[in-house]
């Protein structure tokens, strides 16, 4: 029996809400201020290698490599919750974070930024996974579409802010990477205050893709195709920005007003899929991404079909299963993130840098008609009650 089976559990799960409140609210400004250094390397890393003489398509290959380090990451993360818990495990990840903004502040080599981006992937999964599955584990399905929004919104949000950020430092140096380390350093704070509670999440952490297509082909699907399209939205946006002869400052704000846009699309989105069918909510975003050219709403809508499709994939699923769903998820993510910014990247070099726009458009559209289809096969699939938040214990030892 899990602990979401417990009657004391599925009858009031809300009982301890000051503490589940206090698990969602740490890991959220933990996130954001890790976003928040993310945004300005983001921004940052294009504009210095186009000024070192490097070709666009040279920056989109690191995309391709910060791809593959996330691929790593849900292989690793799984064994390393099981084996530190959750919050060290998220430690870790913080400390692989910092190392990754490290090699950047201290060459410009641009092997070892490759390797920075390497380990700078294989961190964010990490952290990623562990937030994943300590929030699903954490909230009722009544709720998850907007928690999970508004934890992904503000992380993204910070990216924005920080690739606005890109504004007010020389781009010259290496003051973006110094920092982007103060940032993510403190980013550790909201996570060793005292007192800060954990879930039992059964520590089932193989990656099975078989079983996650079975809990929700809509959001194996969305996963695949928004890994893609957010690296080519937030990742050749700036890289486009550069070559049309934007400066760094009008990329930063393009990127700033791109995360602004996510609170005006996000956010309502998920309440909506939290009231009605997360699936139409998911074809709306889709036929956005295909039909708008406005940077704000299309960094929005894409990154809602993140934020629904894993809330629609862990309504279905077993309480035992969060972890191994939230790994499984971000491969998939990974392998999208890592194909579809590869064979835009070598479109670029033909077409030039509004490849990924049609890209983009393109996918949107494949899978606004992949959900309908699905629509169509099934009708609206009770959650499972299995997949209710857990019982709270006693605060992790750091």
């Amino acid at each position: 029996m899990t602990d979401a089976d417990r009657p004391d559990v599925k009858d009031n799960p809300s009982a301890p809400a000051d503490r589940r409140v206090r698990v969602v609210v740490s890991l959220i400004v933990s996130m954001m201020l890790v976003g928040l250094g993310n945004g300005l390397l983001f921004a940052f890393i294009p504009i210095r290698m186009a000024g070192l003489g490097y070709e666009p398509f040279v920056a989109g290959a690191l995309i391709v490599v910060l791809a593959v380090g996330g691929f790593v990451g849900c292989f690793v993360t799984g064994p390393l919750m099981k084996r530190f818990g959750t919050a060290r495990a998220y430690l870790l990840g913080i400390a692989m974070l910092l190392s990754a903004h490290t090699i950047l502040a201290l060459t410009s080599d641009p092997f070892f930024w490759g390797l920075s981006r390497l380990i700078y992937g294989i961190a964010v999964t990490q952290l990623f996974i562990v937030s994943y599955s300590w929030i699903n584990g954490s909230v009722t399905n009544q709720a998850r579409g907007r928690v999970q929004a508004v934890f992904y919104s503000c992380f993204i949000v910070g990216m924005g802010v920080g690739g606005y950020g890109v504004s007010f430092v020389d781009v010259t140096t290496n003051m973006s990477p110094r920092v982007s380390i103060v940032l993510t350093l403190l980013a550790v704070i909201p996570l060793i205050i005292p007192g800060l509670p954990k879930v039992n999440i059964a520590r089932d952490s193989a990656i099975r893709l078989r079983r996650t297509w079975q809990i929700s082909p809509v959001g194996f699907m969305g996963m695949f195709f928004v890994g893609g399209l957010t690296l080519l939205v937030q990742g050749f946006a700036p890289i486009y920005g550069q070559a049309v002869g934007f400066q760094p400052g009008q990329i930063g704000f393009m990127l700033l007003l791109m995360q602004i846009g996510i609170i005006g699309v996000q956010i309502p989105a998920g309440i909506a899929s939290d009231r009605w069918d997360r699936r139409w909510v998911l074809i709306v975003c889709a036929l956005m991404i295909t039909a708008f050219a406005a940077f704000a709403l299309w960094a929005g809508a894409t990154e809602t079909i993140f934020s629904i499709s894993t809330a629609q994939a862990n309504d279905h699923a077993r309480s035992d299963e969060y972890v191994m769903l939230a790994a499984t998820l971000t491969m998939v993510w990974s392998i999208g993130a890592t194909v579809i910014p590869l064979l835009t990247s070598v479109l670029t070099k033909f077409i030039g840098p509004t490849a990924y726009m049609y890209t983009a458009g393109g996918l949107g559209l494949i899978y606004a008609v992949f959900v309908a289809v699905r629509i169509t096969m099934r009708e609206v699939p009770e959650p499972d009650p299995a997949s209710e938040a857990h019982e709270l214990h006693e605060p992790p030892r750091l």
